[in-house]
């Protein structure tokens, strides 16, 4: 446990430390964004913020743990990604020359290790994937990178919630015995929580897709190797439980766009922090329930993780007790988000 504090406490630091000067490099070099369309900025703010986050969390990593195995496959793959960020915030490059960036870095973290052999099954033994535990992983890990990059939407929303769910990762993972995934996991969080304290609203600096589609990587990755180590460890419904705002909102993008036969990669302002902001919420309390959201989350994701796979019932409880509740409070959003529309249109007309 003290290594874990230890690192959680040292990517804190060195993240809170390096955010600021990483906002005086892009402004000075021009890499700020400009409100323009959906932005709900009304200033210039610089980007490239994940660049703290990226290098808070390696730095730490270097010095807490003896980088080896699946670990060098995290920091060389993900630090790929979060290049491919840069060179999006910088150049706007265009979704699949972002999508192919993003398939070579996890194609180096799943080489390097970093992928799912075999997955618990929820209704007892293994299921051994043999060579589809390759696609499968690089799959896994593009998912994790556009849930949170669509996520990012609102001053503190993706670095809170990935702050909020790495940490419980971590505690998962040290409940289990897998100091490693633990370690990693904690130092992640911190990275994030020191960015935050400049990110949150009104928000100093963004992390951009820099910070966006590293963190996502980052959750994937460790949540991949976690579905290595054991039946009763890290299944495939922690990680998903964990990180349940940001997966349902992808979803859910995903099939608006498709049904409204639009790009997958075209923003629209339908996402669920919209909806919150629609509803009259400002910034602060929009993400605020979403962190709430995030942290019943993290508590079902933990029950969920002392389950062993013989505790079925148990297991399937949580597991749709989990999914039922974010599913009820989004659609209760997306109603209430139409209501309160139609009420300011009311008290419009009638003005």
């Amino acid at each position: 446990m003290n290594l874990m504090s230890i690192g959680f406490l040292l990517a804190t630091a060195i993240s809170l430390l390096l955010t600021p000067a990483v906002g005086f490099v892009a402004t000075k070099a021009g890499i700020v964004d400009v409100p323009r369309g959906r932005h709900i900025h009304k200033k210039p703010v610089p980007l490239i913020g994940g660049i703290a986050i990226f290098l808070a969390f390696i730095v730490t990593v270097l010095l807490r743990l003896r980088v080896t195995g699946w670990v060098n496959g995290l920091v060389l793959g993900s630090g790929l990604i979060m290049l491919t960020g840069v060179v999006d915030d910088i150049l706007e490059l265009r979704p699949l020359v972002k999508l192919l960036g993003q398939v070579v870095g996890a194609c180096v973290m799943v080489s390097m290790g970093v992928r799912m052999e075999f997955v618990s099954n929820p209704f007892g033994g293994m299921l051994h994937m043999g060579w589809l535990s390759y696609p499968f992983s690089v799959v896994w890990i593009l998912s994790f990178v556009n849930a949170v990059n669509f996520l990012d939407g609102l001053d503190g929303l993706a670095s809170g919630v990935v702050a909020i769910s790495s940490l419980a990762l971590g505690l998962i993972a040290f409940a289990k015995g897998h100091i490693d995934i633990a370690i990693v996991s904690v130092i992640l969080s911190g990275s994030c929580l020191g960015f935050l304290w400049h990110n949150f609203h009104p928000a100093q600096i963004f992390m951009g897709d820099t910070g966006a589609m590293f963190i996502g990587a980052a959750m994937g990755g460790i949540s991949a190797v976690g579905a290595l180590k054991g039946p009763a460890t890290l299944t495939i419904a922690v990680p998903v439980v964990l990180m349940g705002v940001a997966v349902l909102d992808t979803a859910l993008a995903i099939f608006r766009r498709v049904r409204k036969k639009m790009s997958v990669g075209e923003g629209d302002e339908e996402h669920i922090h919209h909806r919150l902001l629609k509803m009259g919420l400002n910034q602060r309390q929009a993400v605020g329930i979403i962190y709430a959201v995030t942290v019943a989350l993290a508590v079902a994701a933990y029950f969920v993780s002392q389950q062993e796979a013989t505790s079925k019932g148990w297991f399937i409880a949580f597991s749709a007790f989990a999914l039922l509740i974010a599913l009820g409070g989004i659609a209760g959003m997306f109603k209430l988000g139409k209501l309160g529309r139609k009420i300011r249109e009311r008290m419009a007309r009638r003005q």
